[in-house]
């Protein structure tokens, strides 16, 4: 497929309302849609990535394929964790020192929504890593069935099953909220909210020759029209509620698929390519690991500045500084392993 810029775009879009809908800013109390674009645009990268590989090699080696996933997700895992029990250690920050220990643990085994699940309860300075749980738990069974198939009955094998399962997983998903499964569940549930998104993802990633037939033009409004429709569902605060997880989370999935299609047919400059907007892209994982524990840090460090402030700025130093001292050597490590 190569480089699309225009992902970037829509990474730094979904983040920026992540950090949007986390801080109460502008009325977006449904920038939480920002992590579903997220689960939709992973589904569709991994699965393009195992797909290229088999066809450039004739075979996917699934050693290599979890070596550069881990580098890519681990180390800024691990810095980010470390960084917290440094801040707790040196600061007065009640909000990050209750129960960091028991935390991190369930932020490292890659399960912290089944521990919310399994409690109710959701909060702490690793709380938002539910969502990479989610994806993690994705990337050890999904990459393994697309590569038995790949193998077995070609692409065409993949996208059937990636989509059969996401119209399955939405359809139970419908069934279970209308019949008074707990929002909660169904949200942080890997086989619900965040499986559909990922294997619809997935299906289109498995769709790139059809994505190839929209043509440029029709790709532009797409993506228009996706950009849209993020920015108002963003507006509408039913996270657990009808217009989700009553549908099948059928809203969102629209307009990711929408605006990915999009980005994907039609590789013009557009505003998905500015540049300062794919710089927060292409940053986007370690500003979505950093922003949280960062409220609580930024305000016990520069209590008087103004807190929107704040957090753009402790973010931004926090991200510079795993970018240089940990992810840019992991990543140079990656790509022995390309």
């Amino acid at each position: 497929m190569g480089f699309v810029p225009g992902l970037d775009g829509i990474r730094a879009i979904a983040v920026i309302v992540v950090v949007a809908y986390h801080g109460g800013w502008y009325g977006l109390h449904g920038g939480f849609v920002g992590v579903d674009v997220f689960f939709t645009l992973s589904g569709f990268l991994i699965t393009r990535l195992l797909i290229d590989e088999h066809h450039r090699r004739g075979g996917v080696s699934m050693k290599n394929f979890y070596i550069r996933r881990g580098l890519r997700l681990l180390p800024a895992l691990f810095g980010l964790v470390a960084g917290v029990w440094l801040a707790a250690a040196l600061l007065d920050v009640p909000r990050i020192e209750e129960r960091l220990g028991e935390r991190s643990l369930w932020a490292l085994s890659y399960v912290a929504n089944w521990r919310d699940v399994v409690t109710g309860t959701h909060g702490g300075p690793f709380s938002h890593l539910w969502s990479l749980s989610v994806e993690e738990q994705f990337y050890v069974v999904w990459p393994v069935v697309a590569v038995v198939l790949l193998r077995r009955r070609g692409v065409a094998a993949v996208r059937r099953t990636a989509g059969g399962l996401a119209l399955a997983l939405a359809l139970i998903t419908v069934w279970r909220h209308w019949n008074g499964a707990s929002g909660f569940d169904i949200y942080f549930a890997t086989h619900s909210h965040g499986g559909v998104l990922l294997l619809l993802g997935a299906w289109l990633g498995c769709s790139v020759d059809l994505i190839a037939r929209v043509g440029q033009d029709l790709g532009r409004r797409l993506m228009m029209v996706g950009v849209a429709g993020i920015l108002v569902i963003s507006f509408i605060p039913d996270r657990f509620g009808d217009l989700h997880a009553g549908f099948g989370y059928a809203p969102i999935a629209a307009v990711s698929v929408a605006v990915i299609v999009g980005a994907v047919a039609d590789d013009r400059p557009s505003p998905l390519t500015w540049g300062p907007l794919c710089q927060i892209g292409k940053s986007s994982y370690g500003i979505y690991l950093w922003h949280i524990p960062m409220f609580a840090i930024s305000a016990a460090i520069v209590p008087d500045l103004d807190g929107r402030i704040r957090i753009v700025l402790g973010t931004a130093i926090a991200v510079t500084i795993s970018h240089w001292l940990i992810e840019r050597p992991a990543l140079q490590l990656k790509r022995r392993w390309a």
